[in-house]
């Protein structure tokens, strides 16, 4: 096999390139406040179906052990959820029970109603931008034990970024497999 084919088949085969995340903490009193986004090159439509598969954010989301829907109603949902924190030697086991609000194809908005935190709450937003999707997270937590704020921040910082560099890499994913599944149908339809 000549080298320019053998090396134009590795690259194809490679990951695409990772998508950047951009994260940003402070500390508001006992609080801390995280926000992040991420830019996906994928239809709204697809973000929407992978932030809103939480029974399935085990198979995608780093240390995410257990994440069930409880219940359904007319003002939403109560999402399970259970996994680590993880930040170099500190490792805490986190649970959350959440009362979630979808605004679909929009926004997720979660508020802990029970678990480990004395307060925890987030937003997920989606935005159509050129290329793509803008997926933005806001959140706000309230340890539930004596953990040093600077540890906290330093902790959901980095776990905050490697979730949504997980939900990015599934966004993608499932972006490349509908547009290779809708290729072949073009062509036969052609």
């Amino acid at each position: 096999m000549p080298r320019f084919l053998f090396l134009a088949v590795l690259l194809l085969a490679l990951p695409a390139r990772a998508a950047v995340v951009e994260v940003r903490s402070h500390r508001e009193g006992d609080a801390v406040v995280v926000s992040a986004s991420v830019t996906v090159r994928a239809d709204p439509a697809v973000a929407w179906s992978v932030l809103t598969d939480y029974q399935r954010y085990p198979e995608f989301v780093p240390d995410m052990e257990i994440s069930r829907v409880r219940g359904r109603d007319s003002r939403g949902l109560i999402v399970e959820q259970r996994g680590r924190a993880r930040f170099l030697f500190f490792s805490q086991g986190i649970d959350a029970t959440f009362a979630i609000a979808e605004v679909p194809e929009r926004s997720v908005s979660s508020v802990a109603i029970g678990g480990s935190f004395r307060e925890l709450a987030g937003r997920y937003e989606l935005q159509r931008v050129p290329g793509g999707t803008r997926l933005s997270y806001s959140g706000r937590a309230v340890p539930g034990d004596a953990v040093p704020l600077w540890l906290l921040t330093l902790a959901l910082e980095a776990n905050v970024e490697r979730h949504i560099a997980a939900f990015a890499r599934e966004i993608a994913r499932r972006a490349e497999f509908d547009r290779l599944v809708q290729r072949p149908q073009a062509e036969v339809a052609n």
